[in-house]
């Protein structure tokens, strides 16, 4: 059997974004050490509810800090976030 989970953080005030996306990163390692497949993350960046605003950065970083789980998303919705910039993190601006 595999075991998954879905992290939403979300951030009410900008102020406590940092703590938020801490304490985000601290759950996703430690469903790493605990056995965990997957971790699913929210797709909401784009309208201010998510403490992380950049849907590549984020799971970047928890890929960099951690060593099994796998990490998923729905999918980066060009339309509705900077697309030079989503463009610029892949690599992918011309």
């Amino acid at each position: 059997m595999r075991f998954g989970t879905f992290v939403f953080p979300v951030s009410q005030k900008p102020g406590n974004d940092h703590r938020i996306i801490h304490e985000t990163l601290e759950e996703v390692q430690l469903c790493d050490k605990l056995g965990f497949d997957t971790a699913w993350l929210s797709e909401h960046h784009f309208d201010g509810a998510t403490a992380y605003v950049d849907p590549v950065v984020f799971p970047a970083s928890i890929a960099s800090t951690t060593r099994k789980i796998r990490i998923g998303g729905r999918n980066c919705s060009t339309p509705s976030c900077a697309f030079g910039s989503t463009n610029s993190t892949l690599g992918q601006s011309k």
